[in-house]
C-alpha cells in the first residue's frame, strides 16, 4: 500500500496538539475498536508525537478516514515530505509514516451473500414479483420425493435425529471433542449431521417435464437437504424431532445458495416452499396404519397461507425405484431387529450400521430401547415386520 502523508494544512502548530487530536478521536470510538498502546519514541533529533497505530484523522472534508499509522511520527517528516533528518531514523526510514486505509477500513461484499441480499433487500421492493419470484425459484430448482413415497414411507429415517455437535470439534489442528456421529443418543437416536438425509437421493434420477436441464440428471454437488419448517409447534428446530427430521414433507433438495434462504424464517423463499409442500401432500393418501402417525406430524406443523394453481408437472421429482424403497425397508427392519435382539437379551447383528450406532445402542437404557422400538414397530404393517 502507499504511503500517504497528510497535508500541512491539517496538522496542528505542535506536536502536543496533534497527539491530543489522535487522542480524542480515539477515545469516541473506543467502545468498538480495540486500541494498542502508543509507541515508544524512536528518537530525539527532531519533534515527534506518538500516535496509536490506528487513529481517526481529519482529512479535507472528510472526516473519519481511517489511516494506519506505524511507528513515532517525525512532525517535521509529516509536515514537510522532502525532509530529511540525518540523525533521525522515522526520517530515514521508507517503512514509517502514515498509509492510508480507506473509509472506514477494507470492507468487502461476499458474493454468496448476494442472493440473500436480493431476496430479503430488493425483491420486497418489488410488489408484484414479491410472491411470484420465491415460488418460481423453489418450482424450477427444488426436487421433491414422489407422493408414492410419501405413501408409503412417510418418515424415512424414523430412527435418526440431527445432531450438529456429534462431529465433535478440532481446535488449532487437535481434536479436542471426539467425533461422535453414528453414535446414539441417550434416548437410542442414532445422531446425525444431516449427512444420511442429503445422501437418501443420491442414486436417484430427476423427472422434470417442465425443466429439460434437470430431467434424467442424478444430483450432484452443491445441493443440500433442506428442511422445510424449521421452527415448530413443540418449540424445537424440526431436525431435532424424529418425526419431523426426515418427514417427507418437510425436505426438498436445493441448490446450496438457495437453501440459505429457505433458513429465514417467514422469508419469502421458505414461505414459497411451504406453499408448495403443503399443496403436495396435506391431502396425499398414506397406509391406513401410517395415519395416526403422519396426522402428529402434521399437527406439529402452521399451516402457511396459499395461493393455489400449483400444477404437478411444474414440479421436479426423484424417481423412486423399486430398489430404493427395498433399501428403506430392510434397513427399517435391520433397526427394528437389533432393538428386538437386545431386548430378548441377544447381540446385534454385525450387519447393522454404522458401527457407532451397533455398539452403542447397548449402552442405551433398556427403557429408553423399549420406548424406541414401540414407535418404530408402529410404523409396520401388522403382519410385515
Amino acid at each position: 500500500m502507499t504511503a500517504q502523508l497528510l497535508p500541512d494544512a491539517m496538522l496542528r502548530k505542535n506536536t502536543m496538539a496533534l497527539a491530543g487530536l489522535a487522542a480524542s478521536t480515539l477515545r469516541q470510538h473506543q467502545t468498538t475498536h480495540a486500541m494498542p498502546p502508543p509507541p515508544t519514541a524512536l528518537h530525539t533529533s527532531c519533534p515527534r508525537t506518538p500516535i496509536y497505530e490506528r487513529a481517526y484523522i481529519y482529512k479535507g472534508e472528510r472526516l473519519g478516514h481511517w489511516v494506519e499509522v506505524i511507528g513515532v511520527l517525525c512532525v517535521n517528516r509529516i509536515r514537510q515530505p522532502s525532509h530529511v533528518c540525518s540523525r533521525c531514523n522515522v526520517c530515514s526510514s521508507p517503512k514509517w509514516g502514515i498509509r492510508d486505509r480507506g473509509d472506514l477500513a477494507r470492507r468487502e461484499v461476499k458474493g454468496d451473500d448476494l442472493l440473500y441480499r436480493f431476496f430479503n433487500e430488493v425483491l420486497p421492493l418489488e410488489p408484484d414479483l414479491f410472491l411470484r419470484v420465491p415460488k418460481l425459484l423453489v418450482i424450477s430448482m427444488g426436487v421433491w420425493f414422489p407422493v408414492s413415497v410419501y405413501t408409503e414411507i412417510p418418515i424415512l429415517l424414523p430412527w435418526v435425529v440431527r445432531d450438529p455437535k456429534c462431529r465433535g470439534k478440532v481446535a488449532k489442528g487437535k481434536r479436542v471433542i471426539p467425533d461422535e456421529w453414528g453414535a446414539p443418543n441417550e434416548d437410542g437416536y442414532l445422531r446425525d449431521d444431516n449427512s444420511l438425509v442429503k445422501g437418501l437421493p443420491k442414486s436417484l434420477k430427476i423427472e422434470s417435464k417442465s425443466y429439460p436441464f434437470l430431467n434424467g440428471k442424478h444430483l450432484g454437488n452443491e445441493f443440500v437437504a433442506s428442511h422445510i419448517w424449521r421452527e415448530n409447534r413443540t418449540g424445537q428446530l424440526a431436525s431435532r424431532i424424529p418425526s419431523l427430521n426426515t418427514f417427507v414433507p418437510n425436505l426438498v433438495w436445493l441448490p446450496s445458495q438457495v437453501s440459505k434462504l429457505s433458513d429465514r424464517e417467514g422469508g419469502a423463499v421458505q414461505s414459497a416452499l411451504k406453499e408448495v409442500s403443503w399443496s403436495i401432500y396435506r391431502n396425499a393418501p398414506v397406509l391406513p396404519h401410517l395415519v395416526p402417525i403422519v396426522e402428529k406430524a402434521w399437527s406439529f406443523l402452521a399451516e402457511p397461507k396459499t395461493s393455489g394453481g400449483l400444477l404437478v408437472d411444474e414440479l421436479n421429482w426423484f424417481i423412486a425405484s423399486n430398489k430404493f424403497m427395498q433399501t428403506r425397508r430392510s434397513k427399517f427392519s435391520a433397526v427394528i431387529a437389533a432393538l428386538e435382539s437386545l431386548a430378548a437379551g441377544g447381540e446385534i447383528s454385525s450387519k447393522l450400521h454404522p458401527t457407532r450406532f451397533r455398539e452403542g445402542l447397548p449402552r442405551v437404557s433398556a427403557g429408553k430401547r423399549l420406548k424406541l422400538l414401540g414407535e418404530l414397530r408402529s410404523q409396520i404393517a401388522e403382519g410385515s415386520a
